[in-house]
């Protein structure tokens, strides 16, 4: 008798940043292999997007595995969606901007479509012209985990 086996179904969060120095958009239907850590209350947007889904990944192409718990699996894109917040600006040192507490939005879209940044040096990316506020932060998919390699 074959022994059936559920759909490992997992939600995962990614920062614009990650694909605009090196990304290659991500469409629904896709199999890729995706880097990624356990979801952490420590990670960018976490309380932006909190309350509006329950996420367990991080993925990012600067996910090393060196870290702990670092993964990489292949997985196939079920759903994505652009993940927005309002900002606020946190003072400091270096002074950044950071997603707004529960202030997550998402929409629904079949394809990523990255803003173009220009990257300097160490520092933060400097994005185009046309760039405004309602660009994503980043990006949510709803994947289905095909094998675990990590």
């Amino acid at each position: 008798m074959c022994e059936f086996h559920s759909a490992t179904i997992v939600h995962a969060f990614t920062a614009a940043w990650e694909y605009q120095c090196c990304g290659t958009p991500v469409s629904v239907g896709d199999e890729l292999t995706l880097r990624h850590v356990a979801w952490d209350e420590g990670l960018p947007g976490n309380d932006a997007y909190r309350r509006v889904q329950h996420l367990d990944w991080y993925v990012g192409h600067h996910v090393t595995s060196e870290e702990e718990g670092a993964a990489e699996d292949l997985v196939r894109v079920l759903a994505l969606w652009e993940a927005h917040s309002d900002l606020d600006f946190r003072a400091g040192d270096d002074g950044y901007y950071a997603a707004a507490r529960d202030s997550g939005r998402l929409v629904p879209i079949t394809t990523m479509v990255p803003f173009d940044a220009t990257w300097a040096g160490d520092g933060p990316p400097t994005p185009p012209a046309r760039h405004t506020p309602r660009e994503p932060q980043g990006w949510i998919m709803k994947l289905e985990v095909l094998r675990r390699d990590g």
